[in-house]
């Protein structure tokens, strides 16, 4: 039996407020512990208050999130699962 994981929360399991989505198809890793997607929440890293859609790694293992690019200095950003 899977257990669901719900991406858009915080490494405290706060949901996010705001708009998420998967970044693009293949935004698993290949090992399964981390999955990268958009959202713009302001509540799932601190001081992301710009208020811009952003890019987001989520460690499944631990559920910490780091935020890999930002609208502002975004520019061609992309996420590779690797």
């Amino acid at each position: 039996m899977t257990t669901p994981i719900i991406l858009s929360s915080n490494a405290d399991g706060e949901a996010g407020n705001g708009n998420s989505g998967v970044a693009g198809s293949g935004s698993i890793s290949p090992d399964g512990t981390r999955a990268g997607f958009t959202s713009s929440a302001s509540n799932l890293v601190a001081g992301d208050a710009d208020g811009h859609s952003d890019i987001l790694l989520k460690d499944l293992v631990t559920g910490a999130v780091t935020i890999l690019s930002d609208a502002a200095g975004a520019g061609n950003a992309s996420l590779t699962p690797d």
